[in-house]
Order: structure tokens, then C-alpha cells, then sequence
């Protein structure tokens, strides 16, 4: 059929409009709840990070304190083998009996079994040290947490000055998201009374 177009265009545009009277206070205190719990998840995101950074050192000051120990058992297991070595030349010249040869070799020993368990805990502590760092499994196996080679200078505890107020345990992370979950939870509170009321919205 000619003159009678084979296609179409159809628009159509709506808008809507609502709009809703805070008369009771209703939206005010979901407003003020809602900002309450973002602040309280920002404190406990920080509570986080402060636990982080303890763990990381309390680990590496194990791990330390584990070096300390390994070093020091090495070199008693070193002293005890020179040791022994002199009491069998004291032996072949008949200074020493066997029976007390004996006995200084199981002391000996009884040295050398604790290494390997000093061992095993100091790289059980690197393992975990690295994990607390962000090291992938490749790098906690393949490779080794750099520590300070230096032990001379001990770190000792940190100067508080006198005169401090107690208002600075509310920078606390703990007592601050404690402290926003109580204003969340008085906002819904606010929030279940508003709900008692009508609630007015205008629509357009």
C-alpha cells in the first residue's frame, strides 16, 4: 500500500516526584544511625590495624628472641663437641674412665636435642611473621624475613609523660565504636517511635 509508512517511533517520557514530611523525626534518626555505624566501622576498621601492628610486633620480636636462642644453644653445642673431643684424648692418656667420658657425651647430647626444636619454632615464627606481612606462599617458603643483625641496642618502653588526661583513652578504636554503636542504637530508637506515627508523602 502506497503512503502508509512501514515504520514507527514511539517516545514517551515520565517523571515521577515523591517527596515525604519528616514531621516525627523519622528519617532524621535513620540518617543520624546510619552515620553513627559508618563512624563506628571506621573505628573498628582502625581497631583492626592497631591489632595488625601489635601482632606483627610481638612476632618479630619473638622471632628475635628465637635467633637469641638458636645462636646461643649453637654455639654451647660447638663448646660442648670441643669439649669432648679434649676429654677423649684425656681418655686415651688415662687422666679420664670411660663412665665419666660417657656421662659428659649424653650431656652432650642432651645439649644437642634442643636445637632442632628452636629450629623448628623459629621457622614456624618466620612463616608466621610473613603471613602477617602480605607475603604470598612462594615468598614465605622460598624466601626470609630480613631482621636486624645489630642486638645491642634493646629497645625499652616508651616515655609517658605525667599529667595526661584521661579523655585520651576515648581515641581508643574500641571505646569509639562502642561508643557510635550506642548513638546508632538510640537512633533507631528515635526511628521504632516515628514508626507509631503517619507518615506524610507528597507524590507528583
Amino acid at each position: 500500500f502506497s503512503g502508509i509508512p512501514r515504520e514507527y517511533n514511539s517516545r514517551r517520557a515520565t517523571l515521577n516526584v515523591s517527596y515525604e514530611l519528616d514531621l516525627f523525626g523519622r528519617l532524621r534518626s535513620n540518617a543520624a544511625a546510619a552515620r553513627a555505624e559508618l563512624e563506628a566501622n571506621e573505628a573498628s576498621r582502625e581497631a583492626v590495624r592497631l591489632a595488625l601492628a601489635a601482632q606483627v610486633a610481638r612476632s618479630y620480636f619473638a622471632l628475635r628472641a628465637l635467633d637469641e636462642q638458636v645462636l646461643l644453644t649453637r654455639r654451647n653445642v660447638a663448646l660442648r663437641e670441643e669439649a669432648l673431643a679434649l676429654q677423649r684424648r684425656r681418655l686415651q692418656g688415662g687422666v679420664i674412665s670411660e663412665f665419666e667420658l660417657r656421662q659428659l657425651e649424653a650431656e652432650a647430647a642432651v645439649v644437642r636435642a634442643q636445637l632442632p626444636p628452636l629450629e623448628r619454632d623459629r621457622e614456624r615464627e618466620e612463616v608466621a611473621l610473613s603471613v602477617l606481612l602480605g607475603r604470598s606462599p612462594k615468598q614465605v617458603f622460598e624466601g626470609n624475613v630480613k631482621v636486624k643483625e645489630a642486638t645491642d641496642e634493646t629497645p625499652g618502653p616508651p616515655a609517658i609523660p605525667s599529667g595526661l588526661p584521661s579523655e585520651l583513652l576515648l581515641r581508643r578504636p574500641d571505646l569509639v565504636e562502642a561508643e557510635r554503636l550506642l548513638v546508632a542504637a538510640n537512633a533507631r530508637i528515635g526511628v521504632a517511635r516515628a514508626e507509631m506515627f503517619p507518615s506524610i508523602a507528597l507524590t507528583g
